[in-house]
């Protein structure tokens, strides 16, 4: 009878400590990270406080996998991607950079996250789970900085090769790279998974044939071209949504 009424003491305090950080978990006002990463032989930081609310939301949201371009939708309750974009903003503003500089720098900073393979089970991660986390494969990162162009007003799309992602941004003038002709523009590629590609550098590897994800039109099939072209100023496209 003592025996059996310790062992009930012990599964009563088990699940009071479980219960407990489930709840700091849910109700912990904000979860604090900092990033470093280098941009043209310069370090540069971010310290950011994202609201825990915002982080369980996305974690608990049901994965999809058709159209990837569905985790660049923010809830209105828990916007993410707009503010912390603001950061990339404000260091350009301070360095004097130009919209393409800003696409390079962001591009950079994404680059610098960890890539991590999900494994067996693919795993797409929402923005702000994957900045929160601090690690990704391939479509977290592309997603990842798809959002934070979009939200800055440039024209960008997901672009897919076969078991790959990456980000595609419109130039109105031809740069020297790979470029994906897609509804009247040219999206010149940019690898997200690890550090030192250039906008344009396209992985040896991958094949010409893609997937085209357009949040403001549908999934498009197109082929990659090879612009050998140089010019020494480029314009970006930006669009208002």
């Amino acid at each position: 009878m003592l025996a059996q009424s310790a062992w009930k003491k012990t599964f009563l305090l088990l699940f009071c400590i479980s219960y407990l950080s489930e709840l700091n978990a849910e109700t912990t006002p904000s979860i604090t990270r900092t990033y470093t990463w280098q941009y043209r032989d310069k370090l540069y930081s971010i310290d950011y406080n994202f609201n825990s609310s915002s982080y369980n939301y996305y974690k608990k949201l049901k994965r999809t996998y058709g159209d990837f371009s569905t985790y660049l939708s923010e809830s209105r309750n828990y916007p993410v991607a707009n503010e912390f974009s603001q950061k990339f903003v404000k260091l350009a503003d301070k360095n004097n950079f130009t919209d393409w500089q800003l696409v390079e720098f962001i591009s950079a900073f994404v680059q610098s996250i960890p890539y991590v393979n999900d494994g067996r089970y693919e795993y797409p991660r929402y923005p702000i789970e994957t900045l929160v986390d601090k690690f990704g494969d391939c479509e977290d990162t592309a997603i990842l900085l798809e959002a934070i162009l979009r939200e800055l007003g440039f024209n960008s799309v997901l672009i897919s090769p076969k078991n790959h992602m990456g980000v595609g941004i419109a130039s109105k003038e031809e740069i020297a790279g790979s470029v994906f002709p897609y509804n009247n523009n040219k999206y010149y590629y940019i690898e997200t998974t690890s550090a030192g590609w250039s906008i344009g550098d396209y992985p040896d590897h991958l094949g010409a044939d893609v997937l085209i994800y357009d949040p403001d039109n549908m999934i498009m099939q197109c082929c990659l071209q090879k612009i050998h072209l140089i010019t020494t100023m480029v314009t970006l496209q930006k669009t208002v949504h």
